[in-house]
């Protein structure tokens, strides 16, 4: 080969010719010190790319000290070693070593901004890995007073929409609101006021109010002006959910089972043949309610069956194209456009239930513009019914999403976000899991969550 070789890489294929197995004796050890381990915490990139070609299960060997060799790297400040071996392979970053740190854990200890960057862009997963202390790495931010990499953490699950990891506990049931408390840091307080619950408990029974040092002057107004109390006014959570499941099922939570069942129990072929349809039915209501029965007459007689002809000249000799929507309309022609207009507003209403969020935000005011348009245009062709159009069109059109989905998405969002019944459950999290689990078994295991 006429290339430059680095004398290090040449090393290691020497040492292969002498022993074929060099690479492979530490990776079959459950434990070992291995090549790749030496040449990564020496910052010998290329060769720790080389070893990684032939051999990638290396990278997720720990040593005798817990650590891969990517830990090694990073504690050495090697961080160019760091960000190449991770571009050949990001799940790297998701090697659990001693104590189950990962680099992203390491990188916020050890206040490498850039690296914690690059992890999240590179591998965004890597946010779910837990330590051995159920330690998010928004935990470890705020545990070691590390505001920038917190300010980092905290704008990037906000733009992900990632916001639950805000929610989540360490081994003592502590939410990062009861961090920011116990170490004084009123900014973090203040940043987290509107994503959490600032009256959880933790195991001991305390809120972050309760573990407040009083002489925290700032600290304490944040959480007050939030409304946090102390544990000891608070209804505990084990009785209300006690409570909760022994009552009768109200109409309500008949409600919350439909949007559940949307949620949950609807597949996507069986949403989409759904949407079909009412989009069917909205057109052909739409068309309907538009267009004049023979019987209602532009003159206001009203020939109960008149012949085409008599119809083509009648509508030819006007100049006004309303229609004479008064007294002397048969009640059959007003009580077929009235039920055109329903069945037009609960099919719109019906798309936007069936249209998963964010889209139903974009939706209904489209479908509620649409609703306008057709009430006027219905008022042109019916004069004096504008009211009627327009409070049949917009109020079925908003109650039908206001009455089954919305209370439904209410109770899922605030369920979702204190789930982690492992440090005890909450009335919110029951009634989501209640209601989620009664269609859950109904779904495929490629079905997301939502």
């Amino acid at each position: 080969m006429s290339i430059v070789q680095d004398p290090n890489i040449v090393d290691l294929y020497t040492k292969i010719c002498y022993n074929p197995h060099y690479l492979d004796v530490p990776n079959e050890m459950p434990f070992a010190e291995s090549p790749l381990h030496t040449a990564a915490s020496e910052g010998c990139t290329d060769l720790a790319l080389e070893i990684l070609r032939l051999k990638p299960s290396l990278g997720k060997k720990l040593n005798l000290d817990g650590l891969s060799p990517l830990h090694l790297a990073l504690d050495k400040g090697h961080t160019n070693t760091v960000k190449r071996l991770i571009k050949h392979n990001p799940n790297l970053i998701r090697v659990l070593g001693r104590e189950g740190i990962t680099l992203l854990h390491y990188a916020v200890e050890k206040e490498e901004i850039d690296l914690l960057i690059y992890f999240l862009l590179i591998c965004p997963l890597s946010i779910n890995d837990l330590t051995i202390r159920d330690e998010t790495v928004v935990h470890i931010a705020v545990i070691n007073n590390n505001l920038g990499a917190f300010k980092v953490l905290f704008g990037w699950a906000k733009r992900t929409r990632y916001e639950k990891v805000f929610h989540w506990r360490n081994k003592d049931g502590n939410t990062l609101i009861h961090l920011a408390a116990l170490t004084n840091q009123p900014e973090v307080i203040k940043s987290l006021i509107r994503y959490v619950h600032v009256n959880e408990k933790n195991l001991e029974g305390k809120t972050a109010l309760d573990i407040l040092n009083p002489e925290n002057v700032e600290a304490r107004k944040i959480l007050i002006s939030a409304g946090a109390k102390k544990g000891s006014s608070l209804v505990d959570d084990a009785t209300s959910c006690e409570n909760y499941l022994k009552s009768t099922m109200t109409m309500k939570e008949s409600l919350f089972l439909f949007g559940a069942y949307l949620d949950y129990g609807l597949s996507g072929n069986m949403r989409n043949a759904f949407l079909v349809v009412v989009v069917l039915i909205a057109t052909a209501a739409c068309q309907a309610a538009l267009t004049p029965p023979f019987w209602i007459s532009h003159n206001g007689t009203t020939p109960v069956f008149p012949s085409i002809t008599s119809v083509y000249n009648e509508t030819t000799s006007t100049n006004s194209t309303s229609t004479n929507f008064g007294k002397g309309t048969p009640l059959i022609a007003k009580t077929t456009v009235i039920m055109n207009t329903i069945a037009f507003s609960l099919a719109m209403g019906t798309c936007t239930i069936l249209t998963n969020a964010p889209l139903q935000m974009l939706l209904l005011p489209s479908l509620a513009l649409f609703s306008v348009s057709y009430a006027v245009l219905a008022w042109g062709i019916y004069p004096g019914t504008e009211g009627q159009f327009n409070l049949v069109a917009l109020e079925v059109l908003y109650a039908l999403p206001i009455l089954t989905i919305f209370p439904w998405k209410i109770i899922r969002m605030k369920g979702r976000k204190r789930v982690d019944i492992c440090y005890g459950y909450n009335l919110d999290a029951v009634k989501y899991l209640t209601f989620r689990s009664a269609f859950t078994k109904l779904r495929t295991p490629t079905e997301s969550d939502g």
